[in-house]
């Protein structure tokens, strides 16, 4: 199969760029399909680094600059808007390379959903697919959530009470390099908060219940002290600042645990799985994806009061680190989840060459396709 590839309009499709889940959702598809023997051709930056078959430079630094002017989007989130300068540049341009190469029946993937859908509108004979969904408003006609949950609430409260369910809005969970996670068994003296700074990221209150036991807090991400409610962070965290590709190898191999204390119906949470990949358990709140992506009292904890919170903490050591990283491979491993694109992708191009929804695949495996891989993780890991 072939597929045109959109990177994200602000930002750069490489490593560097980890702090963005979608640009790295595309970084690391990339390579997974690649290794799936497919073509693929990616739609980006100038600068971007990939494993795909083609690079085609639809932006550069001057167009970010004239759009978000000179900015530290390590200590500041990401700038952009769909309809600014930058996407609306992205999505003419990228319109325009796709025309030259496509071929029938190619995919052309969105990543990115809203932020590039001229640039699929403008090749509307092809397979559009928005391949990663974990966000309220869709275009696709073919979608791929990444968790039941956000597929759930996506679909809302209407549809437990009819029959309104699409069979092309498919589910397919986050993947990741395990390349890039770097497994300890041995554990420092401090919890690790990484990613996105703020009170709905629970920030708060991970500082609030180190704070009350005496543990050391490090935080790592974009923000700054005033995003999660204090002027200046007390006297037992660290803040590292961004943290790149190597930097939080380290930091969440050495973790006593992980936090994230999302305040909303989490659509994936990755750090989840990248604290997992590194045997790292994670605290998570128990709402969205973390109730799929952590199991509780096996790879971490679930919480919902300040008291569940600080149990947790005085607990972590109960967790196995075998058993994280185990859990994570089997069923988050570039290799696990590119079988199940696979078959996601040939069900969609079958609409349009071959049986549609009643074409068979001799040879398929459908054991473990609707379903986590769980293999007794009590007694399957010592």
């Amino acid at each position: 199969m072939r597929f045109h590839c959109l990177g994200v309009p602000h930002t750069v499709t490489s490593e560097e760029y980890v702090g963005c889940a979608f640009t790295q959702k595309v970084r690391k598809f990339l390579k997974m399909m690649k290794g799936r023997g497919h073509h693929t051709i990616h739609y980006g930056h100038k600068e971007s680094v990939t494993d795909a078959d083609e690079h085609v430079t639809i932006t550069d630094n001057d167009l970010l600059k004239a759009t978000y002017g000179s900015y530290n989007w390590r200590k500041e989130f990401f700038r952009h808007s769909k309809d600014d300068l930058a996407h609306k540049t992205f999505n003419e341009r990228a319109g325009i390379e796709i025309a030259k190469r496509k071929q029938p029946n190619d995919f052309v993937l969105a990543f990115w959903g809203w932020g590039v859908k001229e640039a699929c509108d403008a090749n509307p004979e092809l397979i559009v697919v928005e391949p990663g969904i974990g966000y309220p408003a869709t275009f696709a006609r073919f979608k791929i959530f990444e968790s039941r949950a956000i597929y759930n609430a996506y679909r809302g409260i209407n549809s437990v009470a009819q029959c309104n369910q699409d069979w092309y809005e498919f589910v397919v969970p986050n993947y990741f390099d395990i390349e890039e996670f770097e497994y300890s068994d041995r554990k420092g003296d401090y919890v690790l908060a990484l990613g996105r700074i703020g009170m709905n990221k629970g920030t708060h209150m991970i500082v609030e219940a180190t704070k009350a036991l005496g543990i050391k807090l490090v935080i790592a991400g974009q923000g700054a002290p005033s995003d999660a409610g204090y002027a200046e962070w007390p006297s037992h965290v660290e803040y590292v600042g961004y943290a790149d590709l190597e930097k939080r190898k380290r930091l969440m191999a050495d973790a006593k645990c992980g936090f994230l204390g999302s305040t909303y119906i989490e659509p994936f949470g990755g750090t989840s799985i990248e604290f997992a990949l590194s045997g790292t358990p994670m605290i998570v709140t128990p709402w969205g994806a973390n109730c799929e992506n952590v199991i509780h009292n096996e790879t971490g904890f679930h919480f919902q009061t300040y008291d569940q919170l600080l149990w947790a903490l005085e607990n972590t050591s109960k967790i196995r680190p075998k058993r994280c990283r185990q859990w994570a491979i089997d069923n988050f491993s570039l290799n696990r989840v590119g079988n199940l694109y696979d078959h996601v992708f040939a069900d969609i191009h079958a609409v349009f060459s071959g049986a549609g929804w009643y074409q068979r695949f001799p040879g398929r495996d459908y054991s473990s396709y609707h379903s986590r891989i769980y293999g007794n993780l009590t007694s399957r890991v010592p």
